[in-house]
């Protein structure tokens, strides 16, 4: 995962380097767990066929990746599993 220093979470960090850090992590968490939930309700959408849902979760889909992109978070490609941090 690609996190950049222009992430949100970094004007609200703590004083030290490590709570930016840290921050920044969090943050940058939180989005890829947006983007997947937003993936598995567009999937889900998709299969009942109802075009207000899919237009739904795709709207929610593209403002996902348009903040990821905006902070700097590299985001998998659709398919690939995302894995904690350590």
């Amino acid at each position: 995962m690609m996190v950049h220093t222009n992430l949100k979470a970094v004007c609200m960090a703590g004083d030290s380097e490590d709570d930016a850090g840290v921050a920044q992590i969090e943050y940058a968490d939180a989005l890829l767990a947006r983007v997947a939930e937003a993936r598995l309700r567009l999937s889900e959408a998709a299969a009942t066929a109802d075009s207000y849902a899919v237009a739904d979760a795709l709207d929610e889909l593209e403002l996902a990746l348009g903040l990821a992109r905006e902070s700097g978070v590299e985001v998998p490609h659709a398919g690939h599993r995302h894995e904690e941090s350590e």
